[in-house]
């Protein structure tokens, strides 16, 4: 019995980690997200509770380039930012700018929506 316990321990260790290792990319690269996304939300949780509304935009160029436009709750004013953008092989968007590149993970990306997990929480998007 003991020996059969094992052995089934040893299986699933071995199949949880293939399907982590050929898990396919949530973001192959950044014609994907290419365009204007609205900021919808974010909250601390990806399933969104105690989440706080958002009003800004996140305009991916094909070039490299995002711009990051609107109310800005820090500065109390409208902002527009323009910032240089990668995807890497591990669906993680890197934003740049001169003083800090700040990673987001692509947890989630279905059509029109998608969710990034940020330093701060998770970012909830709408295509526009």
């Amino acid at each position: 019995m003991k020996h059969k316990n094992k052995l089934i321990s040893i299986f699933l260790f071995i199949a949880a980690i293939s399907t982590v290792a050929y898990a396919e990319p949530i973001i192959k690269d950044h014609s994907e997200i290419t365009g204007a996304w609205l900021l919808e939300m974010t909250a601390l949780k990806k399933d969104g509770t105690g989440s706080n509304k958002e009003v800004a935009t996140w305009d991916f160029h094909p070039s490299g380039t995002v711009v990051i436009s609107g109310y800005n709750k820090f500065l109390k004013h409208n902002t527009s930012l323009e910032k240089t953008y990668k995807v890497t092989e591990e669906s993680v968007i890197e934003v740049k700018d001169d003083s800090e590149t700040v990673k987001y993970l692509a947890v989630e990306k279905t059509g029109n929506k998608m969710i990034l997990k940020g330093p701060f929480g998770y970012y909830f998007f709408k295509k526009k």
